[in-house]
């Protein structure tokens, strides 16, 4: 059974993308065959940069997108995909392949049924722009066959919107190891390219540049800390950039704020694993792959309560829970970790030990697989 996969371009790096390469190498190929469909933007780079050798000969298509207003052109060229490859289903990954899915009718004007998968969103943490997609977002996956999400939290996010016939499936978040694997050999290099002063304690986080993720919320806590050796390493992409690069000018600053800005998507996962402490400062979550990247390359970790993070770090035994927005706990958190070696040695063990097993590929794999069997009724 051929399944088209629809992906944007405005993303390159992110942990979404992450999850589907994750659940592209890990389908079981004698029942799914992917194949992935680039919804791309002029002008943009493209959002695959997959590594996995599973995936070396994964049939790319590409479908030119001008936007909603100029549709036509994409609905045409998605149903005539539909029609040579034969696909028995489609399978939206983001908010601009949902708008498109939409707009080409559903599965009445696909002729296939079509499933949306939602990650998460942001809601009234988000600016006003983020806020008007996410609303139009909500609307379109009304006329899928079903939403899947992959974390508890969205699972009550977005049941609270969607009519009864439509089914929702939780197939928790997963990440595969080959992804980060040589992260950790590259951490020793990239530890030097940050260039930061001898004896610095670096902590860090790897999220889109925009205010609901906490970067500032994050940069603010290190300044707090009594510990003055802690630099803070913003990384990502996003709107915010240019605010977060004016906190690290300022003068209150004094160097120990840095922003990376864009990078190579296995370069960011090196600096992550250079990190001495992993800070995710979130103010909204689903189940962030930023996160299971840190477990996996074995980082001590401290986190808002959000989302599923709590389930993901066993309620604190596998990381440092802090309330959302509570800069002084999280300052507070991150002073105690930096004194004490032999906690963040424990906690980055148990984290990895979670992430191995219970955030498996092939777990999601499996669960991805049957839900498209049982959607396309076993079709082949």
């Amino acid at each position: 059974m051929k399944v088209l996969v629809l992906k944007a371009n405005y993303f390159p790096v992110c942990g979404a993308g992450r999850l589907l390469e994750t659940m592209l190498a890990h389908f079981d190929r004698a029942s799914v065959e992917p194949v992935l469909v680039e919804v791309a933007t002029a002008g943009q780079p493209s959002s695959v940069h997959f590594t996995s050798s599973r995936l070396t000969h994964l049939q790319h298509h590409t479908i030119a997108w001008h936007g909603a207003r100029r549709s036509r052109p994409a609905i045409a060229a998605l149903r005539a995909l539909i029609r040579t490859t034969g696909a028995a289903a489609v399978y939206s990954h983001d908010m601009r392949c949902d708008l498109l899915c939409r707009l080409a009718g559903a599965r009445r004007g696909l002729g296939v049924p079509w499933v949306a998968h939602v990650h998460g969103w942001v809601g009234r943490e988000g600016s006003a722009r983020i806020r008007a997609f996410e609303f139009m977002d909500r609307m379109c996956i009304r006329s899928a066959d079903e939403v899947w999400v992959g974390s508890q939290r969205a699972v009550a996010d977005v049941r609270r919107g969607l009519p009864s016939r439509v089914t929702l499936r939780c197939f928790q978040n997963a990440l595969d190891p080959a992804i980060v694997g040589d992260a950790a050999q590259q951490s020793a290099a990239a530890r030097i390219a940050l260039g930061l002063p001898a004896g610095a304690f670096a902590v860090g986080m790897h999220a889109r540049l925009h205010p609901a993720k906490g970067h500032a919320l994050l940069a603010e806590a290190v300044l707090r800390c009594a510990e003055k050796r802690v630099h803070a390493i913003l990384l990502g992409y996003g709107d915010e950039e240019a605010n977060l690069r004016r906190l690290a000018a300022s003068p209150r600053a004094a160097g120990r704020i840095h922003v990376i800005g864009r990078q190579e998507p296995r370069d960011t996962l090196a600096t992550v694993g250079a990190l001495d402490l992993f800070v995710y400062a979130s103010l909204r979550e689903s189940l962030p792959l930023a996160v299971l990247e840190a477990m996996l390359l074995k980082r001590p970790i401290v986190s808002t309560d959000v989302g599923d993070v709590r389930s993901a770090l066993d309620h604190g035994k596998a990381g440092v829970l802090v309330p959302p927005g509570d800069v002084p706990a999280m300052a507070a958190a991150i002073d105690a970790l930096a004194s004490d070696p032999a906690q963040r040695t424990a906690l980055a063990a148990r984290a990895y030990d979670i992430a191995k097993t219970r955030f498996s590929p092939a777990r999601l794999g499996a669960e991805a697989t049957a839900g498209f069997v049982a959607l396309c009724g076993g079709r082949q």
